[in-house]
């Protein structure tokens, strides 16, 4: 969508994401019929977790939200940095 960014782990493991606002695609009609549905911001892939330097997942924002939250409110999403690099 044309918002890349890339966010670096702390070593306390807490990231705070920059998320602009989205609003749903227009859908196409011809002639009455939808040929196209609108893209829908929040079901869309829009963030890549990349660990070593791999995918490690892919996520919408509906699926961040939908994570469970710790005693201050963030989102855990865990991951597990191989190790014996």
């Amino acid at each position: 969508m044309g918002h890349d960014r890339e966010y670096r782990v702390p070593s306390d493991g807490r990231v705070s994401l920059d998320i602009p606002p989205y609003r749903a695609g227009c859908s196409e009609y011809l002639f009455g019929i939808r040929i196209q549905r609108g893209a829908d911001p929040f079901t869309e892939k829009t963030l890549d977790l990349v660990v070593d330097g791999k995918l490690a997942g892919q996520f919408s924002l509906k699926q961040l939200v939908a994570l469970s939250t710790d005693l201050e409110g963030y989102h855990l999403l865990k991951a597990q940095q191989r190790s014996g690099r």
